[in-house]
């Protein structure tokens, strides 16, 4: 068997050729190769089309299968992706409804999961906030011992000597600071308002000291109902006098409050010995031990230092608080804090 080219129709033909012993004939059988070979060609090519065929109806259907599966995956994903602790007493539970009894029991548990730990959050958040509000309430409660110990006692010199002015004007005083102590309505309060009050603390003082204390106050009419914690401002002026006594008078407080952008600032300002390097780095290091661990410290209940300021404002303005401690070049020191608006 051969091939040749068909010298008229150019096409490749397949020939063979065979002798007969009983006819002593030559048989000669030419037959195109397009022909003898087509319905093998043909029948390659229909089994080419049923397994491509076959092959497509196996993609889809896998395609269909993990999309059945994948889809809930991915919801189910991207809840968890968005939930977080600060929306999740607001979340709302995702059904899949998937048909997969597998995939609708992960998501079942991931939703009670979700409502034990809003639970817990509630609880915890609710934990939180009444411990600030005792703590705001212990730190307004507070009153120095010492200063009311020495009123009594400058009131009842002030009475062996007929001061019956004093007296009237000191017990007024006195009893303003004690309402506005004990007051529990609000730990919040216009700026002029504190300002009243650390006003009457400075003129008690003052009855006592006489001219060797001096005070001035300065402050912008548009800040006078600015919102501020209770009692932080009078207990800077305390820890100032505190600290300039230790020198000869006069004792001078200045106190300022300013606006800057959005933010509120009051400076206290004294004539002392200014503060101890070893005190303000003690303070700065409880400050950063507070920001780098979130935990608001117990309260110092023997006084109101610099830190318990701190404190007040930290739960008031959070990361929007600000306080600096300043020792002034020519003598006496400076405390500036504030908030935003």
């Amino acid at each position: 068997m051969s091939n040749i080219r068909n010298p008229i129709t150019n096409e490749k033909e397949i020939y063979s050729i065979a002798h007969s012993e009983y006819t002593g004939w030559n048989i000669a059988l030419l037959v195109s190769e397009q022909q003898l070979l087509g319905p093998l060609n043909n029948f390659t090519k229909k089994i080419a089309m049923v397994s491509f065929a076959i092959l497509l109806l196996a993609i889809s259907l896998s395609y269909l299968a993990a999309k059945r599966i994948t889809k809930p995956i991915a919801r189910m994903h991207a809840t968890m992706k968005s939930t977080n602790l600060v929306g999740i007493t607001s979340h709302t539970h995702l059904e899949l409804n998937s048909g997969l009894n597998e995939l609708d029991r992960l998501q079942l548990a991931f939703n009670k999961m979700s409502e034990r730990l809003k639970e817990s959050m509630d609880q915890l958040l609710m934990s939180q906030l009444q411990e600030l509000q005792a703590k705001m309430l212990a730190l307004q409660s507070q009153m120095n011992p010492h200063f009311l110990y020495n009123t009594l006692t400058t009131i009842s010199i002030m009475a062996e000597e007929n001061m019956n002015e004093q007296i009237v004007i000191m017990i007024e005083n006195l009893s303003m600071m004690l309402r506005y102590i004990s007051a529990d309505n609000s730990s919040l309060v216009p700026l002029e308002t504190e300002l009243a009050y650390t006003e009457k603390y400075l003129e008690c003082i003052k009855i006592r000291h006489k001219q060797n204390v001096l005070y001035t106050f300065e402050l912008a009419d548009d800040m006078k109902n600015i919102p501020v914690p209770r009692l932080i401002i009078q207990p800077l002026v305390e820890n100032s006098l505190k600290y300039s006594s230790k020198l000869l008078p006069p004792w001078t407080i200045k106190v300022r409050g300013y606006q800057e952008n959005d933010q509120w600032f009051v400076e206290v300002t004294d004539n002392g010995p200014g503060f101890d390097q070893s005190a303000i780095a003690e303070f700065t290091n409880r400050i950063r031990e507070i920001e780098q661990t979130g935990i608001i410290p117990g309260l110092q209940l023997d006084g109101m230092g610099l830190l318990n300021i701190y404190l007040r404002l930290k739960i008031s303005y959070s990361t929007d608080l600000y306080m600096q401690t300043i020792n002034l070049p020519d003598g006496g020191a400076k405390v500036i804090v504030g908030g935003k608006r």
